[in-house]
C-alpha cells in the first residue's frame, strides 16, 4: 500500500521527535555534569534527584552505585523529616 503525503509528513514528523528526545537526553546529562561538577555526592545526588533523574541514572552520571544513591536519598529524607 502506497503511502499518501499526508503518511509521509507523520512519518517524518515522527522521526524528527525521536531526534529531539535523544537530544534533550543527551543535553540534560551534560547540564547534570557540569551542574553537579563542584558538589559533594550527597548534594549532586540531592540535586540530581530533585531534577528527575532515577537512581540508576545517577549513579552511572557520579560513577557510584544505585544502592549508594538510594540510601543517601533516604538518608536526605529521613534527616529533613528531623528538621
Amino acid at each position: 500500500m502506497a503511502l499518501n503525503n499526508e503518511d509521509i509528513i507523520v512519518k517524518k514528523l515522527d522521526q524528527i521527535l525521536e531526534e529531539i528526545r535523544a537530544t534533550k537526553g543527551q543535553f540534560m546529562v551534560l547540564w547534570a555534569l557540569q551542574a553537579t561538577e563542584k558538589m559533594g555526592q550527597r548534594d549532586a545526588i540531592a540535586f540530581l534527584s530533585r531534577a528527575g533523574f532515577p537512581p540508576k541514572q545517577i549513579a552511572q552520571l557520579l560513577g557510584t552505585t544505585s544502592n549508594t544513591v538510594s540510601v543517601t536519598l533516604h538518608q536526605i529524607k529521613r534527616t529533613q523529616k528531623g528538621d
